[in-house]
C-alpha cells in the first residue's frame, strides 16, 4: 500500500457507507448521522471527553474531518491516528499511516 492508496480508500469507505461502522469500531461514543451529510460523534471513552460532537467526519469522497476539542483537521486518516495512536501533526500521521491504513482495511 502506498500513499497513492488513500483516495481510493476513502472513495470506498464513503460509496459502501462504512463511515458509522469505522467510528463504531473506533470506540466512539454517541455515534449518529446529522444533518447537511456529516457524522458527528464523541471520542472513546478513554480520552476522557464529554463532548459528543468532538468528532465530525463529511460524506464525500474525500472525507474531510476534524476533532474539534483537539484541534485535529484532515480527513478521517487523522481522526483514526489520533484515536489508535495519538497523532495530533500530519508528520506524526506519516510515521503510523501504513498501520493505520492497514486497520482500515482489515
Amino acid at each position: 500500500m502506498s500513499r497513492n492508496d488513500l483516495p481510493t480508500i476513502k472513495k470506498r469507505i464513503f460509496e459502501e457507507d462504512l463511515i458509522e461502522k469505522i467510528l463504531d469500531e473506533l470506540g466512539c461514543e454517541h455515534v449518529r448521522r446529522v444533518g447537511g451529510g456529516r457524522w458527528e460523534c464523541g471520542l472513546p471513552l478513554q480520552f476522557g471527553s464529554g463532548n459528543k460532537r468532538a468528532i465530525q467526519v463529511y460524506e464525500s469522497d474525500t472525507l474531510p474531518s476534524k476533532i474539534r476539542n483537539r484541534g485535529i483537521n484532515g480527513d478521517i486518516f487523522a481522526v483514526i491516528g489520533y484515536v489508535l495512536y495519538q497523532v495530533v501533526t500530519f508528520d506524526e500521521l506519516k510515521d503510523v499511516l501504513h498501520q493505520v491504513k492497514y486497520w482500515v482495511c482489515n
